[in-house]
Parts: structure tokens; sequence; C-alpha cells
């Protein structure tokens, strides 16, 4: 329980004494039936007042006094129940802007436009892999359904918008994922984000096979389409049950976060020109290189030898967690 659900009901607790305490008071002062003395309990202590009160020395001390509990409980519980409401709207619009300060200060991150089921998938994904992302939904609910909603940089509001796409970053971010409910929604989305971006790294999904030639002419680099997955698994859940098996394993480790990550050999590299077995990259990140993608050739060399030269600009393809991804990265910069 909450420190707020702590004090609201320390606040009902407190009326709902009062309020007992006047309608047995005046039911034994007064010699009424308890109906009526709750009554002249709630007009006392709402202010209305009341002139069946009796001269009763007595019963005017009590009255007094429930008169002076009773409207100190009622301001007290408003003010406590007014102070709740701005402060959860002033820590929201605080929260807020401080997200907004930290998106636009974002460099080579990645835009998702979406926290459907798609979306929600692929932000987890990212949140997972620690890859720097902003989130646009239009529907609030989704972002408060993710768990780990307090860790997320997010725009409410429809990510077609340009203004939307702007708060995100846009001209700053490396790649932006379309992931709305529909293909019409998803195009105007990668058309807009190419005008404002010319140099994003755009992906979209794509629910009708129809749409997938209009997102590439709208410039999208890359179409993932739902159904076409879905079967691809299907087909190898009956055919490779036990590759299926050990790649969701892989995906879905509590401790340890395995993947497929790629980096590329830079020309100041200690890596360029020298051959896989002298970099030893295995006893230095713990990492299997499982293929090697030559940028002069175009061609990927799979389950690679260790005499192979490895050169500037190759993409090192490896499986391993974060941390070693990590430490991979800093030996071929």
């Amino acid at each position: 329980m909450d420190i707020i659900q702590k004090r609201i009901i320390k606040i009902i607790t407190a009326l709902a004494t009062v309020i007992l305490m006047g309608t047995i008071g005046f039911a034994f002062f007064k010699h009424i039936p308890l109906t009526q003395a709750f009554y002249l309990t709630i007009s006392l202590i709402s202010t209305v007042g009341n002139r069946e009160i009796g001269s009763h020395p007595l019963e005017m001390l009590f009255a007094s006094f429930l008169i002076l509990t009773g409207m100190g409980t009622l301001l007290y519980g408003v003010s406590n129940i007014t102070a709740f409401v701005i402060e959860g709207q002033l820590k929201n619009i605080l929260r807020r802007n401080k997200m907004i300060k930290h998106i636009s200060k974002l460099k080579d991150h990645y835009i998702i436009c979406g926290a459907g089921k798609t979306g929600k998938a692929v932000i987890e994904e990212f949140y997972k892999t620690r890859h720097p992302f902003v989130v646009i939904e239009k529907n609030e609910d989704n972002i408060n359904s993710i768990p780990y909603k307090e860790d997320l940089f997010y725009v409410i509001g429809d990510a077609i918008k340009d203004e939307n796409l702007e708060m995100a970053s846009i001209k700053n971010a490396r790649g932006l994922i379309a992931t709305l409910d529909n293909d019409t929604n998803n195009l105007f989305v990668v058309f807009t984000a190419r005008n404002l971006n010319p140099n994003l790294r755009i992906i979209s999904k794509a629910i009708d096979e129809k749409s997938e030639r209009k997102l590439l002419k709208a410039t999208a680099d890359a179409i993932v389409s739902p159904n076409r997955i879905g079967g691809m698994r299907l087909a190898s859940e009956a055919l490779r049950p036990v590759v299926v098996s050990f790649l969701d394993s892989m995906l879905k480790q509590a401790d340890m976060t395995l993947r497929m990550e790629s980096a590329a050999i830079s020309e100041n590299s200690k890596l360029a020109r020298k051959t896989l077995g002298e970099a030893d990259i295995p006893k230095k990140t713990g990492l299997i290189v499982v293929a090697i993608e030559q940028t002069e050739s175009s061609q990927y060399i799979y389950n690679p030898k260790a005499d192979l030269i490895l050169n500037a600009g190759d993409n090192l393809i490896v499986m391993g967690n974060l941390e070693q991804v990590e430490k991979l990265r800093k030996v071929v910069e």
C-alpha cells in the first residue's frame, strides 16, 4: 500500500469516526432516532447549520466540539485530496518536460512508432539489448501497460505528424521502425520520416503483401511481413524443432541476454589486415564468430577459417552476451 492510499484511508477513518461520534452523541442527548441524529451531525459538520441544538450546556459543548472537529477533518481531507491531484499533475508535467529535454539530446537512437502488439515486442528487444530509443504512441494506455514504463523515453501523439517525429529528435536518429496497425499509416510515417531525415534507416511492418511495393517506393529500407514470418516459424517448428527451441532459449534467458550482433572493423582498428586467428576474438571477448561480411565482395563467409584476413570495413557477425559485444566493439574501433 503506497503513501497516498494510506493517507486517504486515514482521512476516511477520521471522518467516519466524527460522524459516528456525533450520531451517537445527539441520539443520547436529544433522545432521537439514529437517522435523525445522523442528519443533524452531517448538517453541523458541513457548516449548513441547524437550529435544533438544545440549550443544555453539555449538549452545546458537545455540538461545538463536533463542529470544530468535523470542519477540521473536512478541511484536512479536502486539502489533502487537492494536493494529491496537483502533485500528481505536477509530477507528470515535470517528468514529461525532463524527458523531452533528454530526448532532444539523444543521438544515433531509434524511433519506434507504435506500442501495440508488434510495437511492444520491438520495444522489449530494444530495452533488453540496451539500445537507445524513443517510442511514439497516440494511445497513452498502451504506454502505461508496459511494466518498465518509467525507464522509457516516449512521445504521446500520432507518429504521422511532423511535430511528434521532431519531438522524438528524428534529425539525430539512426533509424525508425514503423509498427502501426495499418499499412496506410505506416506508409505516411515512412514518407514523412524520410523527408525529415534522408539518412535515416527505416524499417516498416507490412500487413498486406501488396503494400510492400508501396512502402519500398516511399523509400523504406526494409519491409517485415508478420504473416510471412509467422508462416516460416510454423514450418520451422515442424521441420527443425530443436533449432527453434535453441533460438527461443537464447532469446528468452532471464539471467543472460544472448544475441547475434555485428561489429564493423574501422580503418584504425588493430584487427585490420590481421588474420582471424591472430585477432583471437573468442579468447579476448568470449564471442563466437559465426560469419564475416566482406565489404569488397559483398559476400558472407560462414564459419570463417583462422587464416582469413580481416579488412577495414568488414562486419564481424558474432554470438554472445551484451558485455562481450561491448568488448568487441572497443577492439574493432
